[in-house]
């Protein structure tokens, strides 16, 4: 909708297309806000937030070779296990202290790992072998990516047993955007990780890796 918005010269304006993309999905408004947002609805309702975490701190997504069913997952949803704590108060928490264990909450885990156990077994190792590096492991959304909060590198494990073969490790770092563009790198300082160079580009600043993915076109 940006791209097509920008190429087509429309001047539709950010809140008309935050609208619209709801259509296409509830993961899509969040991204015409400038990064930082508190969603709420079925992610439709989108309030704009300064960022509360450095754009500089490292995180690991781990996505294993395991399907999730979005439908499946929330079906399995049990209503009355879901987390009482309030959104608002973890938020604060999140701002004023940080990333911790105890304020990244995800109800899906539950669903997903009744699911998958293998998800639930990934998250403990990921917990349990990256205790000195992670300051917090959670799943993102419905799965099965698994997010990996204050260090690029990834455990042994992930390459050496045969479960994990094909699983997606990548280095990332968070994403703003300022009005009128889309999201950029932040900074120009590599991004470094252990694993696979050739696949995960280890050591690659943000647009060399954008272009060794394919997203950047050579000229």
């Amino acid at each position: 909708l940006w791209a097509a918005n920008q190429m087509c010269g429309t001047g539709v304006d950010d809140a008309t297309l935050m609208e619209w993309s709801g259509e296409l999905g509830s993961d899509c408004p969040v991204f015409f806000s400038h990064g930082a947002a508190y969603c709420t609805g079925r992610g439709e309702l989108v309030e704009e937030l300064e960022p509360m975490l450095s754009l500089d701190t490292p995180m690991l997504l781990v996505r294993p070779d395991l399907f999730c069913s979005t439908p499946a997952i929330f079906k399995a949803l049990d209503l009355d296990s879901r987390s009482t704590a309030d959104p608002l108060e973890l938020l604060k928490r999140l701002t004023d202290e940080g990333v911790s264990q105890e304020v990244c909450i995800n109800d899906l885990e539950q669903p997903a790992f009744a699911n998958l156990p293998a998800l639930k077994m990934l998250k403990q190792r990921l917990l349990t072998e990256g205790r000195n590096k992670y300051s917090s492991v959670w799943m993102s959304g419905s799965g099965s990516t698994i997010v990996c909060w204050g260090s690029m590198d990834a455990p042994n494990f992930l390459y050496d047993e045969d479960e994990w073969e094909g699983a997606v490790i990548q280095p990332a770092r968070l994403l703003t955007r300022q009005p009128g563009q889309w999201y950029q790198p932040h900074g120009s300082g590599p991004m470094f990780g252990m694993g696979d160079e050739e696949s995960y580009g280890e050591g690659m600043a943000g647009k060399e890796w954008l272009e060794k993915a394919g997203f950047v076109e050579d000229k």
